[in-house]
């Protein structure tokens, strides 16, 4: 995974950034575009805690065999509230 804020180099370091992620959020306005093993996913990313906040981002994934093989997100992080960027910091993967 590859984003303006965090990065994860593997399987294991995404999985453990998820356990550690310091917010709570869900996916709404959720579409896709598929060509081969490419998709691209655009959404709202609305977080409630510990702070609340909305935001469009686009993910580009890569599959490889029927599995994700690669992921690099796309928003404006100057758009996440400065107490959502402090936390991403502090849980930063890499």
């Amino acid at each position: 995974l590859k984003d303006p804020t965090v990065t994860a180099n593997s399987a294991d370091e995404f999985l453990q950034m998820m356990k550690d992620c310091p917010f709570e959020c869900q996916l709404e306005n959720v579409s896709f575009i598929s060509e081969g093993d490419t998709v691209v996913m655009a959404f709202d990313s609305v977080t409630t805690e510990p702070t609340q906040n909305r935001m469009r981002m686009c993910s580009i994934m890569k599959f490889e065999n029927g599995k994700l093989r690669s992921e690099e997100m796309f928003y404006d992080s100057a758009k996440m509230p400065k107490e959502a960027l402090d936390a991403m910091n502090k849980n930063k993967v890499a």
